[in-house]
Order: C-alpha cells, then structure tokens, then sequence
C-alpha cells in the first residue's frame, strides 16, 4: 500500500536510499557547495529568500528546500534555526521569521520534505533515515550560512514536530548556544503508537495492516524493538542551554513523550501549561518576547 505523506508527525520520512544513516558521524556525508538563492521578497528590515541545496548521498543527489529571512538592521550576529510544524511553513512561522528579523536576527526554516511512502518490511529503517536526514539538512545550511555570515550566536527553536528536530540536533556538535522548544516530544514508539494526528493515525493503520498487527499495543512494541533513532539520545550530549514547554493535557504529541524527551535532554528548565496541543504550539507566538529575551541573555 502506498500513500503520500508528509514528511512525519515528529521528523520527516523517506524512502530508503541506501546509505548507512546509523553513522554517528556527519563527515560520513558529501555535502556539497552548491546552493541557489532567490529573493522573494525585500521589505525595510528584512529581506526573504528561498533556498535550495544539493547533498550526494552515495550515488543520488537530494535536494534540500530552506525558507532564510535576513535581517537588514539591529544585526548583532545572531542566526535563529525555526523548524516548522508537520503543517509546514505557516503563518505561524512566516510571523515568528518577521518578529525576529525585524529585530536583527537572521531565520532560517528548514522545509521538510515529502516524499512517497510504501508499507512494507522496511518501513522502520526509512523512518530512522528519514530522522538522520533532517539532522544532515541542518548541518548543512549551518555550514553555508556560516561561511557567508559572521554568527556571534545560534538558536533553535521550534514546537511539535518542530521542537523534536529542535532538540535531536543539540547533541551533533554542531555549536548551538541555545534552544527553546514547545510540546516537543521523544518515544517515537509511543508517539507513532497513540498519537490522535489523523496523519499519524494513517500511517499507523496502513502500517498496522503491512505487518499483520491488530492492536497498537503490539505496533508500539514492534516500533519499540526496531526503531534505531532516539531524540533522546540525541539531546544527552547538548551542551546547548535548553528551555522545554510542556502540555499537560496533549494527545496528539502525548504529555508522556514530552516528559520523556524532558528526561533525556537532562531535566533542562521547564515550563508546563494546562493545555492540548494546538494552543501549545500556538504559544511560541505567545512566547516570541521571552524567547528573544531568553536567547540574549
């Protein structure tokens, strides 16, 4: 059974390509300079572009899409990494990259990727690449845009799906001072297993039925057992300085997972709302001063 998908509830997915996305070192891949930059839009304190990137991997080439605001005043050599939501790039993040770039910060939205997804014995080990390829797509336009601008500081922040990769990169070397994330969670197995994301919930019953599993019980063991990819021990190695918003009354990204993700980034400082997960994702427009406050600290 086969149907399209986007890219993930907590990180993108993908076909299998091949390559061993289980290295745990970034040098293992090609990542070439060849980027295209196309401004859309040039407004008094920012300027917008969209971004393409080129990444071998083995013998096939993948394109990574970035959306980049840059700030044209107020700059104090700040580059803020904002991860979209499973909806994509939204209002929500269209708003959230004016707010910080009118304020001399650089954005940079790293698009996830849609791809075409079969149900079969392989789907797991498409899922864990899929995990690794958001991290290479990171590193990637960190590089670039490293080479071109003088960063004094970098964040990430981002909510859902969003705030997972947030957090899963904070332990890949890849220099972070700080991180904000909002009902991000870890437990992929539980996540995948009991999430009520009607896109979730498809992949799980078309994922269900390829395996011949009748209850989500018995899939969130089978995930538990399989899957090699774990945000959790992703974050344990940040040196990052890390906030975590939690929502205590989440289903889609269950309070369980957050907690656990919590957990394995080290117990960082915590805030908790009482709320389900919609309003905890909209509160990163709620939370954009404080944010901004907290990274400049």
């Amino acid at each position: 059974m086969k149907i399209l998908i986007l890219i993930a509830f907590i990180c993108p997915f993908s076909l299998a390509f091949g390559a061993d996305f289980y290295s745990n070192s970034l040098n293992d891949y090609n990542i070439l300079s060849k980027a295209t930059w196309k401004p859309i839009k040039v407004k008094r304190n920012y300027i917008q572009y969209e971004l393409a990137k080129n990444i071998s991997e083995g013998p096939r080439k993948l394109e990574f899409n970035y959306t980049f605001y840059r700030a044209r005043k107020k700059r104090q050599g700040e580059l803020l990494i904002l991860f979209p939501t499973i909806s994509g790039v939204t209002v929500l993040e269209k708003t959230l990259a004016k707010y910080f770039s009118n304020r001399g910060v650089d954005v940079v939205i790293p698009v996830s990727m849609v791809r075409d997804f079969k149900f079969n014995s392989d789907t797991v080990k498409a899922m864990d690449e899929g995990f690794w390829r958001s991290i290479i797509q990171t590193s990637s336009v960190l590089k670039d845009l490293r080479r071109v601008r003088d960063y004094k500081k970098t964040y990430v922040m981002g909510g859902s799906q969003g705030g997972t990769r947030a957090a899963m990169i904070l332990g890949r070397g890849l220099n972070i001072d700080k991180a904000y994330t909002f009902v991000a969670g870890g437990d992929f197995a539980k996540i995948f297993a009991q999430s009520k994301v009607q896109k979730v919930k498809d992949l799980r019953t078309n994922h269900m039925n390829a395996l011949g599993l009748r209850s989500a019980e018995l899939y969130e063991n089978y995930l538990r057992e399989n899957i090699k990819f774990h945000p959790e021990e992703n974050c344990s190695r940040r040196k990052s300085k890390l906030k975590m918003l939690i929502a205590t009354r989440d289903s889609s990204v269950p309070t369980a997972t957050q907690v656990s993700l919590w957990k394995g980034c080290g117990y960082p400082e915590r805030q908790s709302i009482e709320t389900g997960h919609v309003l905890g994702v909209l509160s990163m427009w709620w939370y954009r001063k404080k944010a901004l406050e907290y990274f400049r600290l």
